[in-house]
Order: C-alpha cells, then structure tokens, then sequence
C-alpha cells in the first residue's frame, strides 16, 4: 500500500498545446519539410508516450529515439510511426530492430552485418549516417558509397535517408559550410552510381533556427518541441513557448519583522 501524496510535493505539467504551437513554429521555419520528432530520454523529461502520441496526431512523419529499448517502449504502447533509432546499434539488437520495424542509423560494416543476419519478410529500413566534421557518429563521407552500395544490394535492407550532423549551426557559420559541402558532394557521389539517398536530413534545433539545409529533405528537431533554444538563440524571437512547468504548493505564509533570524 503506497502512502497517500503529499499535498505540498511539487509537480511537473505539461502543455502540450505548446508542443503542437511549437512544431508548427518549425514547421513555418522549414517549409516543406518533413519533421522527424525527436522524443529520446523520455522526451527530454516530458513523456515520452503522451509528447508522442501528440506528434503524431499532430503529423509528425517520423519519430526519433536514442536506443532500441525506447524504441520498443514506443512499440508496445502502440505507436505505429516510424521511429528512427539515433544511436548505433549492437549485434545483439539486430533482430530486435527488425521485429519491431524501427529505423537504425548505420554507419559501418558491424551494424549491416548485424541487421542482415535477421529473419523477415519485409526488409529493414536504414538511415546512413556520415560524419561531416562533428566528430561523432558516421561514416566518413568518401565512404558513403561503399556502404550504400552494400545496402543497395541486401536482400534485408533499405536505404531509407541519408544524414549528417552539424557541430556548431548559428555559431560558425563557415564551418557549418563546410560540413554541407561535405554531404553535398558524398550525396553527388551516390547520386552519380545510380544510388537513392533517400531521405536527407542534417538540421536539428540548432540549425533549424539557424536555417535549415537546403539540400535536405527532412528535418530533426528536438529541444525546440519542447521550446527551448541554444543559448546563441535564447534572445532572438522564435515563437517557440515552454512546455514544461515545475509548480508546487506553499508550506507555510508568514511575515518577519526586519531585522529578526
């Protein structure tokens, strides 16, 4: 038996007309483009089962999580968006991936290897991604089309985007150039092969407010759901508004007479 709640404890809330008036501030940024919300860590502490489903009954295309486990907590709770799995995956959460029909980013012969040794009917949509100056995560650009044409020729496998991630959008505007001149010209590569990219997206929040790729398909926000913004951005007008409030009830009202401990 659970004791019964504290009046005085403090609370989240919430608003999720906020998050639904903040994507469509992005959307009105990025017009045109596809939004793949990202939900990862528990919606940056807003839930991520119910932010979800007001994505996507707000039209969201795509969802997005760190790890193969929120994407299956996603899955059971009956979400049926395509979810995108940000983080690389391991050789044991292939078949996982598979059978809850989740989107992993691939970036290296460990993860194609691991996905296409699954069992299915339908094949595995995958999201290569290259490493244009972050310093992360990716592949590097000159290798984008080896690992493609690798997915081109699964029979598991389906190149469904192409993505990168910028470092310091709205910072360095210069260095932001040169990682897009870097997917510009690995896109080019494949293009030339006869590969698809497929769906393109580099932007996140940042770069969102900053101005989005204009050889990109998509779109990734995430903290600007939620109606936060880099700390370069926090002055500039954005019409995005906080969805979350901490609120708490008062213990106890009282006056002191100046000078009193």
């Amino acid at each position: 038996m659970s004791a019964p709640r504290s009046p005085h404890r403090a609370w989240i809330e919430v608003d999720h007309a906020a998050i639904r008036s903040n994507l469509a501030a992005i959307r009105d940024r990025a017009p045109g483009s596809e939004v793949i919300a990202v939900v990862k860590a528990n919606a940056y502490g807003h839930g991520d089962l119910a932010v979800s489903r007001t994505l996507v009954g707000a039209g969201v295309e795509r969802l997005a999580v760190a790890t193969v486990d929120e994407g299956l907590r996603l899955r059971e709770a009956g979400i049926a968006a395509p979810i995108v799995v940000l983080w690389g995956i391991g050789p044991p959460e292939g078949s996982l991936v598979a059978e809850a029909d989740l989107e992993p980013i691939v970036y290296d012969g460990r993860a194609l290897d691991a996905l296409e040794t699954t069992r299915g009917e339908r094949p595995i949509r995958v999201h290569l991604k290259l490493d244009t100056g972050l310093g992360r995560q990716g592949a590097r650009p000159e290798d984008a089309v080896v690992l493609a044409a690798r997915i081109a020729a699964s029979a598991r496998l389906e190149l469904a985007g192409t993505m990168s991630h910028l470092a310091v959008p709205g910072e360095d505007d210069a260095y932001t150039e040169v990682q897009l001149l870097r997917m510009a010209r690995a896109l080019d590569a494949l293009r030339s092969v006869g590969i698809d990219p497929g769906l393109v997206h580099v932007s996140a929040t940042g770069s969102v407010l900053a101005g989005p790729s204009n050889n990109a398909h998509a779109i990734r926000p995430g903290l600007a759901l939620y109606g936060l913004a880099p700390a370069w951005a926090a002055d500039a007008p954005s019409g995005l508004a906080p969805a979350l409030s901490l609120k708490a009830l008062p213990l106890r009202i009282f006056d002191l007479r100046a000078g009193e401990a």
